[in-house]
């Protein structure tokens, strides 16, 4: 089993090391309960989305080539843990107003980040849907 990512064992270091090597894609790499334990398929959509890395990139990228963290790690590792703290958060103080995924089911709309000129894409990767901003995400 992997970390468990709202423990604070779980960071850029141990998500590094659960990557490295794995020629699958991030997406899939985070889905596998042996790299982050409980992360799901939405919920890795809307971290990638929030560190704005393409579900397509291959897992083992996030590290260099001498195995130290890149900064993709951090991103990726501080959007698991604030994705996830937002989900408990809206179950203990639920908003009619607040929409509750970035990406996720939004296939066509325009992200509305400032600046960002993105429609969200529905592509398939290990037979589930994944949602990304093709403009936003790299």
């Amino acid at each position: 089993m992997g970390s468990e990512p709202l423990s604070a064992e779980f960071d850029a270091t141990s998500l590094r090391l659960a990557c490295r090597g794995k020629r699958v894609s991030l997406k899939v790499a985070l889905m596998d309960q042996r790299v982050v334990a409980g992360l799901g398929n939405i919920y890795a959509s809307e971290a990638l989305h929030r560190a704005h890395l393409s579900p397509r990139r291959r897992a083992s990228t996030i590290a260099t080539a001498a195995g130290a963290p890149r900064a993709s790690a951090h991103l990726l590792a501080a959007a698991i843990k604030a994705v996830l703290n937002d989900a408990v958060e809206r179950t203990l103080t639920p908003s009619p107003r607040a929409s509750r995924f970035r990406v996720y089911e939004r296939e066509g709309a325009r992200y509305r980040a400032k600046g960002c000129p993105g429609t969200i894409k529905r592509t398939v990767l290990a037979a589930r849907s994944t949602y990304f901003c093709p403009a936003c995400q790299r």
